[in-house]
């Protein structure tokens, strides 16, 4: 509870009550007295009388005008000495401040109403306003990642600049990211106690073991919302994709809403839905796309009522062109060209028929010889060699093996049975060579023999590489099931890689990897009209773009055609505003505090400034009355009286 003895931050300011002394000394002093004019000599009467009980402790009792400044001068010396109440939690001198900028503290309590931020700033900013003169504040963001938004400062002004450049981000909550960020500002400042504003929109589990206390002040959810929390396709058949959207509510009714499909090239409406969402259950659809060519997808949710929060009711999704992969694969690999020639999703190069041109790059590389492993593909399969970064650890030696192992749950031996088969060639790796020393050169067993590893795979900055350390022409794999099966895993393994088999939209925070040319340069135009300039690695690749906000983005490569790809929320628990009452960590949970109006101390020399010009008004007017009600009582008079 709130103490209602106040405290003093400056009670030596209180040797300003001595001004009392000259204040009340003036009114000892002789009367000065007025020229009036009077009616009458009768009046001499009352003047005698004046003069004879003219004391300076009767004076001093009539005058009004003198309590007026004593009061005066009495609360502007209380305000000078800094009077407060004390709060209920214990005084800090440092007050750290971790404030949730996650998607859900933009929605809205009610139409045209207050953003869950912006009801938290308006909180801050009343606490920065009460802070005392010895007491700092830290404020820290948090979101999908943390930051610190200042250090721990006493300016006011420093303070409120840094609140109001918060804005609510597109993204997910990450509560812990935050708390691991004031236990590295706490190394630095010590602190007892972090006061967390948040809607309550994270996971209620979090695995920390704090060093400080946490006021957690959460703020009420908005109001009901709708949302696409799901957006993916699956190619259906070589000229469409079947579109799949999810739809949630959070209110406790069922919500109306109409789903627009768009190209967003040229706004082209592709399909439109009218739908009826129940709350807490997730309405799933299916469109049929057409997929000749490659679009951006933009899905747009239009709610019938009041929607508590906007970032959720946009989506997007890259289409590729429907179209087969391009496959490479020597042509003395009479087996693999084979079995690839009998899948419809597969193009083999290179073609019997030469007025065929051969792609720049391939999907897919399937080959017995070491020079085609620099060939530029998704993925490639390099049979019979052993790479130079493992010929120190694995040899091949001409001696019959067979497969021991594999692993059944990779996809790419998804009905695959590899037993009694016979190899020509035989692995053998050196002592030591085991999946924790191939691990550390980015290697990952797939398949075993007696001697060691028979199949290994590696993921590359500009691809993934499979490397089976046999000969299938030297052994009797292509004689089996199992070896179409596998190259049609394969296969369909590089549609899903590129994109030509399932898709599914970018979620917020970091576009996902694109590949250019090594070294070019990159312009990236995000939904709020802001650029961002960046080069491709010596990979060719483009990463690490940061996208907060929900929307399209326009990549911009110098010398070559421009390309959009869109980001979105596509959350389920931002969009249904879910909530958590309390924070479990491992050794203590945190219940949410909903009233933290006793918590911070009260200063009052705001109001006491207040009384004091409000008395300085009265006596101003006191003063100016008493000549003028005088003055209107005036009449001829006979004599004069000094």
């Amino acid at each position: 509870m709130m103490n209602w003895l106040p405290g003093f931050f400056a009670p030596a300011a209180a040797w300003l009550f001595l001004l009392l002394i000259p204040l009340v000394a003036f009114y000892f002093l002789k009367l000065r007295r007025p020229r009036v004019t009077i009616p009458s000599l009768v009046l001499w009467r009352q003047v005698l009388n004046d003069q004879r009980v003219n004391s300076p402790f009767q004076k001093f009792k009539r005058n009004l005008l003198l309590l007026l400044q004593i009061l005066l001068l009495v609360a502007l010396v209380l305000a000078a000495m800094q009077p407060f109440f004390f709060g209920s939690s214990s005084r800090s001198l440092r007050i750290p401040i971790l404030i949730d900028t996650s998607a859900s503290m933009a929605a809205l309590d009610a139409p045209g109403g207050t953003s869950r931020l912006d009801a938290v700033k308006q909180r801050i900013i009343e606490t920065i306003d009460n802070m005392l003169p010895d007491q700092q504040m830290c404020l820290i963001s948090s979101s999908d990642t943390a930051r610190q938004e200042t250090v721990f400062t006493d300016n006011k002004r420093l303070l409120k600049d840094a609140l109001e450049q918060l804005h609510p981000r597109d993204v997910t909550s990450n509560l812990e990211d935050g708390l691991r960020m004031a236990e590295a500002v706490r190394r630095s400042e010590t602190f007892e106690t972090l006061i967390l504003y948040s809607d309550g929109n994270f996971p209620e589990q979090a695995f920390l073991d704090l060093q400080f206390d946490i006021d957690f002040r959460k703020l009420d959810t908005g109001g009901p919302n709708i949302g696409i929390t799901a957006c993916s396709a699956r190619r259906a058949d070589s000229e469409s994709w079947d579109l799949f959207v999810e739809l949630r509510n959070s209110a406790n009714a069922a919500a109306n809403a109409t789903l627009t499909i768009t190209a967003a090239d040229d706004t082209q409406t592709l399909a439109s839905k009218i739908v009826s969402i129940n709350p807490n259950e997730p309405r799933r659809l299916i469109f049929r796309i057409d997929g000749r060519n490659a679009t951006l997808l933009q899905l747009k949710l239009d709610a019938d009522g009041f929607d508590a929060l906007s970032t959720d009711n946009l989506a997007y999704l890259r289409l590729l062109q429907n179209r087969p992969l391009n496959v490479y694969a020597p042509t003395g690999m009479y087996a693999v060209r084979h079995a690839l020639r009998t899948l419809p999703d597969a193009v083999v190069f290179p073609r019997e028929d030469s007025d065929i041109v051969e792609p720049a790059s391939f999907d897919l590389v399937i080959s017995n010889r070491e020079d085609d492993a620099t060939i530029p593909a998704a993925i490639r399969c390099i049979f019979g060699s052993i790479p130079d970064d493992l010929k120190s650890v694995i040899r091949l030696e001409d001696e019959p093996g067979e497969i021991i192992n594999w692993k059944r749950d990779s996809p790419l031996f998804e009905h695959v049975n590899l037993r009694d088969i016979i190899l020509m060639d035989r692995a053998v790796a050196s002592p030591g060579a085991d999946s924790v020393a191939l691990g550390e050169l980015g290697y990952r067993i797939l398949m075993e023999g007696g001697g060691g590893p028979l199949m290994l795979e590696k993921d590359e900055p500009s691809s993934h590489t499979i490397r089976a350390l046999f000969d299938p022409d030297r052994s009797t794999m292509p004689y089996r099931l199992a070896f179409p099966i596998f190259i049609t895993n394969l296969v369909n393994e590089t549609l899903l890689s590129t994109g030509l088999a399932e898709t599914k939209a970018n979620p917020t925070g970091v576009l996902p990897a694109i590949r250019f040319a090594p070294a070019t340069k990159v312009t990236v135009t995000g939904p709020d009209g802001t650029d961002q300039v960046a080069t491709a690695n010596d990979q060719g690749q483009l990463t690490g773009i940061v996208a907060d906000k929900a929307g399209r983005y326009d990549i911009r490569p110098a010398g070559q055609s421009e390309i959009a790809i869109g980001a979105s929320l596509l959350s389920p628990g931002e969009s249904t505003l879910s909530s958590v009452e309390q924070i479990e960590f491992n050794e203590a949970a945190v219940a949410a505090n909903r009233d933290e109006s006793r918590n911070s101390d009260k200063p009052l020399w705001r109001h006491l400034a207040i009384a004091a010009l409000a008395l300085l008004v009265v006596e101003w007017w006191y003063f100016q009355r008493r000549p003028y009600s005088l003055a209107a009582s005036r009449r001829p008079s006979k004599a004069v009286v000094r």
